[in-house]
């Protein structure tokens, strides 16, 4: 499964981690924009966390197992 700082890449990895209430933490540019959420939906392009109003771009986030 899944260890610390393990990175989502695949659409399986991020069905997973939704799947088993993985918490994930979201870096952009080296910044933590958010500590640790788990992930409700996402998308081809979009993911959206439990805690958070809006969606990170998968484009522009790294989405790592906190």
């Amino acid at each position: 499964m899944f260890k610390k700082g393990d990175v989502l890449k695949s659409p399986a990895d991020f069905d997973n981690a939704m799947l088993f209430g993985i918490l994930v933490e979201v870096w952009q540019r080296g910044e933590l924009l958010d500590y640790g959420s788990r992930i409700t939906k996402h998308t081809e392009s979009a993911v959206f966390l439990d805690d958070a109003e809006g969606y990170f771009l998968k484009a522009t986030c790294q989405f790592k197992v906190r």
